[in-house]
């Protein structure tokens, strides 16, 4: 622990450095073994955008294999009491669309058959999603021992209804869901007692979420201007309640702005719950 963050779990986030070689050793994960002792992931880049640069300021060339070094990951901490802290990642992780597969009509988007969810369930239904999937499975498994998966990390019963909206109404609300790992919803990500921010059209600070390289390199979507650059758009799990659509945090901090489903720009800003015991 840091202060008001804590280190646990470790995923790939920083571009090797110039004078790290990198074998031919892999672990179990596929990574390989750095000079430096440090495990690396290997990714042929497809960034979002032409330009883009990595924190060592080099350009991310689409194309082109890079390794990025497997971190531990920083969480910022937004609550804690009773022995238990509410944490939330301190960066752009990941690329990961929110949901790749729908159908569209009248509209509108729908799951396809193929999601496991009933017909007729819009694909902004954050039980179903692609994002929570993910976040369940593949990063889960990836980011963690067995032994902060099963004992370190808490079964959080998710709030997917009206409450979790902050609105009178939302059509598109679904049910709670019991994950290790999710999304922030709307009222959590525009909640001061979690420190970052009390309006959601208020460009705040706390809320501003920088892309690692890793995330630069495969797709997620940030700003170049000078005073922004590296910031990124990241999903909440919330829907918007006038469209079949999904709210995202923006590069200036606004917790309020709608994204399409189809839309692949946003990136993964992981919460969960931990015991401190």
């Amino acid at each position: 622990r840091d202060g008001d963050y804590i280190y646990m779990g470790e995923y790939p986030q920083t571009i090797k450095a110039g004078n790290v070689t990198i074998t031919t050793t892999t672990d179990a994960r596929g990574y390989y073994l750095g000079s430096d002792g440090s495990y690396y992931a290997k990714v042929t880049a497809a960034p979002c955008e032409e330009g883009y640069k990595f924190s060592n300021g080099e350009v991310v060339t689409a194309g082109q294999d890079y390794y990025f070094k497997v971190e531990p990951i920083r969480w910022r901490v937004l609550k804690e009491g009773n022995g238990t802290a509410f944490l939330l990642c301190d960066s752009i992780i990941a690329n990961i669309s929110y949901q790749p597969d729908y159908t569209h009509s009248s509209n509108f988007n729908y799951y396809t058959s193929a999601n496991g969810a009933p017909e007729g369930t819009f694909a902004n239904n954050y039980k179903y999603s692609n994002a929570r999937a993910w976040l369940n499975s593949a990063f889960l498994n990836a980011a963690f021992s067995d032994n902060q998966k099963n004992t370190v990390i808490l079964n959080t019963e998710v709030n997917n209804g009206l409450s979790s909206t902050g609105e009178a109404k939302n059509s598109y609300v679904c049910e709670n869901t019991n994950d290790k790992v999710f999304l922030l919803s709307l009222v959590e990500a525009n909640d001061s007692k979690n420190g970052i921010g009390s309006s959601a059209s208020n460009y705040d600070e706390s809320r501003k979420m920088i892309t690692s390289d890793y995330s630069r390199a495969t797709g997620a979507w940030m700003d170049t201007s000078e005073n922004y650059y590296g910031d990124g758009m990241w999903w909440l799990r919330t829907p918007d309640s006038l469209y079949a659509d999904i709210v995202r945090v923006i590069h200036f901090g606004n917790s309020d702005n709608l994204n399409r489903i189809a839309n692949d720009k946003a990136g993964m800003v992981p919460a969960l719950k931990i015991t401190l015991d």
